[in-house]
C-alpha cells in the first residue's frame, strides 16, 4: 500500500507537464546543486548526497502521527544533549549505571527537561524515528523528483533528470549490519537532516 508523491516546486524556473488522471499537470523542476568535485566525471553527485528536503519524508503523516513524531524526536535530542553534558561533567543520576539503566534514566531526565520548557524542540521529526516507530509497516513512501539538468552541468533546455527516494518502514525481518567507517567520515554521517540553502524552500 504505497504512498507515491510527485514533488513539485511552487516557484520554479522550469516546469514539465505530465498527464495525470487524464489531465495535463505542470510540475515545477527541483534544483539540487552538484558537488564541485563531481564536475566533468559524467556523474551527478549531489551535495551531501541529499536528494530529499527534510520535510518530504513526513509528507504523508497525519497531524496525530506528526505530533507523536515531534514528541519522540524532542525526547531523543534532549536525551542526546544530556548525555553530551554528562560526558563533560558527570551527572550524579547517571553515574555507575549500566547501558539499559542509563538509557532509561536519560529518558526520564529528558522528559523532565522538556516539561520545564528547557528541552530541544525540533522543527521537524527525525527520519529514523518515523520509520521505526510511526510509519505503518504496510505504507512505504516513494518520492519522485524532476531535477534541473543545469544543476548537473547539462544543457539547461534538456529534459529533467529523474530522481527518487524511498522511506521504508521498519521491518521485523531486517538484519542489522555493522560497518567500519574512517573517523574522517563520521562527521558527515552523524548529523541532523539539514539543507545548506533555500533550493527547496518552495517545494510541495
Amino acid at each position: 500500500d504505497w504512498t507515491v508523491v510527485l514533488i513539485s516546486r511552487q516557484k520554479p524556473k522550469q516546469e514539465v507537464s505530465y498527464l495525470i488522471d487524464g489531465k495535463s499537470v505542470a510540475i515545477g523542476i527541483t534544483e539540487r546543486t552538484a558537488q564541485e568535485s563531481s564536475s566533468g566525471d559524467g556523474y551527478y553527485h549531489l551535495i551531501k548526497s541529499h536528494l530529499i528536503s527534510p520535510e518530504h519524508e513526513f509528507i504523508d503523516l497525519d497531524p496525530t502521527q506528526r505530533g507523536e513524531a515531534i514528541k519522540l524526536t524532542a525526547l531523543k535530542r534532549t536525551a542526546d544533549q544530556i548525555q553530551g553534558e554528562h560526558l563533560k561533567n558527570p551527572i550524579p543520576e547517571l553515574a555507575g549505571l549500566d547501558n539499559d539503566a542509563q538509557k532509561a534514566t536519560l529518558m526520564q531526565l529528558a522528559e523532565a527537561r522538556i516539561a520545564a520548557g528547557q528541552g530541544v524542540i525540533p522543527d521537524y521529526p527525525n527520519g529514523e524515528l518515523v520509520r521505526n516507530n510511526i510509519r505503518s509497516k504496510q505504507k512505504p513512501l516513494l518520492l519522485l523528483y524532476n531535477l534541473d539538468p543545469e544543476k548537473a552541468k547539462l544543457p539547461a533546455d534538456g529534459p529533467p533528470i529523474a530522481g527518487f527516494a524511498i522511506s521504508f518502514p521498519a521491518s521485523a525481518f531486517d538484519e542489522a549490519i555493522s560497518f567500519a567507517v574512517h573517523e574522517q567520515l563520521v562527521s558527515f554521517l552523524n548529523q541532523q537532516d539539514t539543507v545548506d540553502n533555500d533550493e527547496d524552500a518552495d517545494e510541495d
